[in-house]
């Protein structure tokens, strides 16, 4: 529910940036959106640690 709301917010962002014909600002922030987006896809961490697993025992 928050990823969609995120890319929400951010295509948003990039609406409001070109409806006031700032087109570069508006690229600028599609193009974040897409980086994030494929961040998240890799599941890669930046810092490489193994991710926390809670168990109920």
């Amino acid at each position: 529910m928050a990823a969609i709301r995120e890319k929400m917010e951010s295509v948003y962002v990039a609406v409001a940036f070109a409806e006031r014909d700032e087109q570069e600002e508006a690229v600028r922030q599609a193009k974040a959106d897409e980086e994030r987006q494929e961040r998240r896809l890799n599941g890669k961490r930046k810092d490489k640690r193994p991710r926390v697993v809670l168990r109920a025992e």
